[in-house]
């Protein structure tokens, strides 16, 4: 199990022991930028977004082991090989023990449960070709381009167990990744 430090020295662990621990749920930078590129009819463009200066708690009924609620009873897989146990004594384990029912010890927002939400996120892309006119004109077109593009397509970020975008709950669907491939005609 989690031990917790007596921090006001009164000999007695509890709420007056709690503390202000850093960075907040809520991001202190959010920011984004991007670049647009011509050249000889192919273009390109990027545009990134993040943020920084955040915490995210890893600390959820889906990483606290098994409770009385059984659709509530799974756990992720980092949970599995990671916690504390008999067979895995190692005191640097990444979850205490396991256990049946609900633990509210193990529970207690502490720094044990905090990482860095900090990301970076290449939230679209597109690269295209304008065909030239001279060979557009004699397909009695005006316009000709040809493109790929893409969304949330890579996010660089040290919290791995689900987006650090998701900040309201773990049970979320995951964010959709969607590469478009497309022709744009002009008459």
């Amino acid at each position: 199990d989690i031990k917790y430090k007596d921090l006001n020295l009164d000999g007695v662990i509890n709420e007056r022991d709690q503390k202000a621990l850093g960075y907040t749920g809520v991001p202190e930078i959010v920011y984004g930028f991007g670049l647009s590129v011509v050249w000889k009819g192919l273009d390109a463009s990027v545009f990134f977004q993040g943020t920084g200066n955040v915490k995210i708690s890893r600390s959820s009924t889906l990483t606290a082991g098994f409770t009385n609620t059984p659709c509530l009873t799974n756990v992720y897989q980092d949970v599995v090989g990671n916690h504390w146990s008999t067979e895995n004594p190692d005191t640097g384990a990444r979850y205490p023990r396991l256990s049946i029912g609900t633990n509210t010890n193990n529970s207690v927002m502490s720094d044990f449960w905090l990482e860095d939400g900090s990301y970076l996120r290449l939230k679209s892309a597109e690269i295209g070709y304008t065909f030239p006119s001279k060979w557009v004109k004699k397909l009695y077109l005006s316009n000709l381009r040809i493109y790929v593009s893409g969304s949330n397509l890579a996010t660089l970020s040290k919290f791995k167990l689900w987006d650090p975008d998701n900040m309201t709950s773990t049970a979320n669907y995951p964010l959709t990744r969607v590469v478009n491939f497309g022709i744009d005609i002009k008459f």
